[in-house]
């Protein structure tokens, strides 16, 4: 899953990705978005913790500790988006969170 949101986050292709996730691991388009909001969520406070301190700490972020380049590449992430896109982008994940839920 986190393959599949780091290529999202990078405008890559992924249709094959997406197809993957649905069809052969059998992946409910919900637990889509709430692994999509949890990581968003996780480049937010990254996002906030390096503006605040200048740098990043995994573990005083998170609670635990994340491996050096997933670390270093969440603060990357974290830093691309402004504060506007982190409350566009969850407000419309919530939103489809919901319409799916309610529709079924």
């Amino acid at each position: 899953m986190d393959h599949f949101i780091t290529k999202l986050l990078e405008k890559k292709d992924i249709k094959e990705e997406f197809e993957r996730l649905i069809d052969g691991d059998g992946i409910e388009e919900i637990r889509i978005i709430n692994a999509i909001q949890t990581h968003i969520t996780q480049l937010f406070l990254f996002h906030a913790y390096i503006k605040l301190h200048g740098n990043f700490d995994a573990k005083a972020i998170l609670g635990y500790p994340l491996p050096p380049h997933i670390a270093n590449q969440r603060s990357a992430h974290s830093i691309k988006i402004d504060l506007s896109t982190y409350k566009s982008l969850l407000s419309l994940l919530l939103q489809a969170e919901y319409q799916l839920k309610k529709s079924q």
